[in-house]
């Protein structure tokens, strides 16, 4: 199926933001095999929480995260022309907590404000929609490494955001992007919004 030829945004919206731009139709990719129509990253929207705080690093505004993610939203809208939005619907449950899910659902009103200003066509996908676009099962799991095998071999060449491996997160890739490249993947395979 040819995806749409206007440029669109995938978003996985938690405190690390997943991001995937599509800026035109189609994979051109450079003499490294980096598609070169296609940027994806993490935004970092990390802030210092009051009992993290110390005199060296006092505590962050509230508000500042969400700051960060509409400049970021704004300035990528304008820059590269976007003309539709997808992301990934919070949902509660087990593995989203209180602080969590305020920072999702605040990232999302946030999307379809800026959205409505632009006046941009928004679609957003519940997690297992997205699962199952990715690797044939929408079976939800906390296990990410199926995600992320997935947009490895869907997505070559990205410059991957990585990041130390640990017990909880053995893999190097982080799943954010993972996430924001299968939701724009999603949605310009299903979603024709103009």
């Amino acid at each position: 199926m040819n995806t749409p030829s206007f440029p669109a945004l995938g978003l996985d919206l938690a405190t690390r933001a997943g991001f995937a731009l599509r800026v035109r139709r189609g994979a051109c990719l450079n003499a490294s095999g980096l598609d070169t129509n296609l940027i994806s990253g993490v935004l970092d929207l990390s802030v210092v929480t009051p009992s993290a705080a110390t005199a060296k690093k006092p505590a962050s505004h509230p508000g500042l995260r969400f700051n960060m993610y509409r400049v970021f939203l704004v300035d990528t809208i304008e820059r590269h022309g976007v003309r539709a939005l997808y992301y990934e619907t919070p949902v509660g449950g087990a593995n989203m907590g209180g602080a969590r899910a305020r920072v999702a659902v605040g990232l999302e009103i946030i999307t379809l404000e800026v959205a409505s200003v632009y006046g941009l066509p928004v679609a957003g996908f519940h997690v297992n929609s997205i699962k199952k676009h990715a690797t044939g099962s929408g079976k939800a799991s906390k296990d990410k490494q199926p995600m992320i095998s997935a947009a490895l071999e869907k997505f070559p060449g990205q410059n991957w955001n990585a990041h130390k491996p640990t017990k909880k997160a053995p893999w190097t890739l982080d799943d954010n992007q993972a996430d924001a490249l299968h939701v724009l993947d999603l949605g310009l395979h299903t979603d024709n919004l103009l």
